[in-house]
């Protein structure tokens, strides 16, 4: 059963960014079908396990995580009733503007929120589907090379769609591009994924690092452990290092400023824990050598390569960053006035509107704040959205925690940091969790890694 599971994953992981990041009605469909299918697969599997696995398969990690999404996904779904006081005014002045009756609900939107809490329930089916399969850490070393392949498939596409100018993407209509975006119309959501891809590609490769210096120095002698690098490096060394090059530079190329900011400093996080890590346990500082000059050698190569125009928009202004700024603040107004109950998950184009200032540009539509958090803490309420939050930042913590804790596979709980560090920094200036193949796939990262996140010393 877990082998049939672990195809499905493999399938979704593949699937999800193929029609347009998956940010449409039909995918957001086939995507919580096969999660609700994967999770009860996985339930009938853990029903036929023994109760003493039960108790020591490390469910203790996810316990609160899932208990505070749970409670926020609840409050999501009693925001479709009418419960008296807390229905929005909205139905009210819609009702006297139409002159009849509207259904009631603590919600602005009920097709914005029944939408919004099945993408929710979707992510969280796979997390705890990817957590339940990772248990076993060579199936997470598995989910986690599916999902640097499938990123490196469609990095690939997006080169080739990058260079030869094409105007569709797949099949559909789109200008021939300026930046990459591969299958994404976004190139900031672009930025995300594979940035993603990279920090666990680079995970990946430091793993290869270490076990090839190790394997050189047990050869016995200078020259014959020089030959052993040297075949590693015109290898699979050389190959990981390869796909580490390629989509760091579709990461690069799509030209987010926020995007290659954040991959960047993920990366350079991932350095200072191995770094901290070796120094800690006292062993692999030849290691750790070559895995700083690695990356520091991929960065300075993609950045020579493509990142001209990145450094001069990261130097540069933009009207956009301004009209951001004013968004963020009127959501903020939006955010006081819904503090406790929230407007309804998902209901930010709805109730925007009402709160919209001067500052934000008049000719252009505002359907995301571009700031993940605020409307989290507008749909939820505050209350609900720092459940979320607080969620996502437990996991945070434990995958640090077991960075430096774990002896073996150290990498696997480090992809969980380092995607999740990227992801929760672009959230602050862009909406790249509202695609779903962004947000799917970090959902299984983050099930991987904090599977494989508690010390491993007693095994």
């Amino acid at each position: 059963m877990s082998r049939l599971v672990t195809l499905l994953m493999s399938l979704l992981v593949f699937w999800c960014p193929f029609a347009l990041g998956g940010n449409r009605p039909l995918p957001w469909a086939i995507n919580a079908m096969l999660a609700g299918v994967m999770a009860l697969l996985c339930g009938l599997t853990l029903l036929s396990e023994p109760v003493s696995q039960h108790r020591s398969g490390r469910w203790h990690l996810i316990l609160l995580p899932l208990l505070l999404w749970g409670l926020a996904l609840s409050w999501a779904a009693l925001q479709l009733l009418p419960l008296g006081e807390l229905t929005h005014p909205n139905w009210a002045i819609g009702a006297s503007a139409l002159g009849q009756d509207l259904t009631d609900a603590v919600t602005a939107s009920l097709d914005a929120t029944i939408a919004s809490l099945m993408r929710m329930l979707t992510y969280v089916c796979v997390f705890v589907v990817a957590f339940t399969l990772a248990r076993d850490p060579d199936r997470a070393g598995l989910l986690l090379r599916v999902f640097v392949i499938a990123a490196s498939v469609y990095a690939l596409y997006g080169l080739l769609r990058f260079a030869s100018a094409a105007d569709k993407i797949i099949w559909f209509d789109q200008l021939a591009p300026k930046v990459l975006s591969s299958v994404f119309i976004n190139r900031n959501s672009a930025a995300t994924y594979f940035g993603m891809a990279s920090c666990v590609s680079f995970v990946l490769l430091l793993r290869r690092t270490r076990h090839v210096i190790n394997e050189a120095e047990q050869e016995g002698s200078v020259a014959r452990g020089a030959s052993s690098l040297m075949s590693s490096v015109a290898g699979r060394l050389g190959l990981e290092f390869a796909g580490f090059v390629l989509l760091l530079t579709a990461t690069v190329l799509t030209q987010s400023r926020a995007g290659v900011a954040a991959t960047c400093f993920a990366i350079a996080s991932g350095l200072l824990f191995q770094a901290i890590r070796s120094r800690r346990h006292g062993r692999g500082g030849a290691a750790t050598a070559l895995v700083i000059m690695i990356g520091v050698a991929g960065l300075l190569v993609v950045l020579q390569i493509s990142g001209t125009r990145v450094v001069e928009r990261l130097i540069g202004t933009d009207i956009v960053d301004e009209q951001r700024l004013a968004v963020f603040g009127d959501t903020i107004a939006a955010i006081s006035d819904h503090a406790l109950t929230g407007s309804g998950l998902g209901t930010f184009e709805d109730v925007f509107p009402l709160y919209r200032g001067e500052a934000a540009a008049n000719d252009v539509i505002w359907d995301k704040a571009h700031n993940d958090y605020l409307e989290i803490l507008l749909g939820l309420g505050i209350p609900g959205g720092l459940a979320i939050i607080a969620g996502v930042l437990i996991l945070v913590i434990r995958f640090v925690s077991g960075s430096f804790q774990r002896r073996r596979n150290s990498h696997l709980p480090m992809a969980g940091a380092l995607a999740g560090t990227l992801a929760g920094l672009h959230a602050l200036v862009d909406f790249s969790l509202q695609i779903q193949a962004v947000a799917l796939s970090l959902a299984m990262i983050l099930g991987v890694s904090v599977a494989q996140s508690s010390s491993d010393r007693s095994r």
